[in-house]
């Protein structure tokens, strides 16, 4: 059954193999249409955001399992972390633009 919790270090190599298994450049045409990661994070980021409890995981601890298995990840950080990526930069040029039921999306920085 999967769960979900604070990743720890031993969960690296695991966030590793699913985000190369999902990258974009390693995916043909038709298995994007399942989806794709776009960003590639290094055993170092991955650290650095550990440090600071960013980093979640899903497992699988399923009876046939005979270890968790990473299953999913979120990665949470700070924007000047993240802003080292293009992508989040132009998300965030695109926030005061939006709104949410009426209400303005802003950030802190």
């Amino acid at each position: 059954m999967p769960q979900t919790r604070p990743a720890k270090p031993s969960d690296i190599l695991g966030i590793l193999a699913l985000q190369s298994r999902n990258l974009l450049s390693n995916l043909s045409e038709a298995e994007q249409k399942n989806g794709f990661v776009i960003t590639a994070f290094t055993v170092a980021q991955i650290e650095e955001l550990l440090g600071y409890g960013g980093v979640f995981v899903a497992v699988d601890t399923s009876a046939n399992a005979q270890s968790e298995i990473v299953i999913g990840y979120a990665l949470t950080g700070t924007w000047a972390f993240f802003a080292q990526w293009p992508i989040f930069p132009f998300m965030l040029g695109r926030l005061p633009a939006l709104d949410f039921s009426g209400r303005e999306i802003s950030f802190l920085s």
